[in-house]
């Protein structure tokens, strides 16, 4: 007896969450970067960083201190479109400067804009190679640069 009004009330209640869901974009500010050997291109490796930093205003960018890592998230300045990351090791340091175009786009008039960052472009970095695989930054992307070291 009690059930028929829950059932038909939870009904009312489902196109409201489904609403909500759609309003989650594609768009990230984190760029997917895996750490690969130099001599052995197919053999992922792990590195140790004394620290990774971001010139410039790094207070969007997370801390990576004595951290061993064979992939890292780098959070671009999501207010220029460029952004120079530094990673120190014991015995080095390194650069990688990024450019990028931002743009935003409405999903729909109740969720808002979204950013999106796209033309990812690699403008100078000093490891010993590197291989841009996507230019397009996105939650979905698993990979936008391999660093050979």
């Amino acid at each position: 007896m009690f059930r028929k009004p829950l059932i038909i009330f939870s009904l009312f209640l489902l196109p409201a969450c489904v609403d909500d869901e759609l309003c989650i974009g594609t768009g990230t500010n984190i760029v997917k970067v895996k750490l690969f050997e130099f001599e052995d291109p197919l053999n992922q490796i792990s590195v140790t960083f004394d620290s990774i930093g971001v010139s410039g205003n790094p207070e969007f960018f997370p801390s990576y201190n004595d951290s061993t890592l064979s992939a890292i998230n780098l959070t671009i300045d999501p207010n220029e479109a460029f952004t120079r990351f530094v990673f120190f090791t014991t015995n080095s340091s390194d650069t990688l400067e990024l450019a990028y175009v931002i743009k935003t786009r409405l999903i729909s008039p109740s969720c808002g804009p979204e950013v999106i960052y796209s033309d990812l472009e690699v403008i100078h970095y000093t490891f010993d190679s590197l291989i841009l695989d996507e230019s397009f930054i996105e939650r979905e992307i698993e990979t936008n640069i391999r660093i050979y070291y």
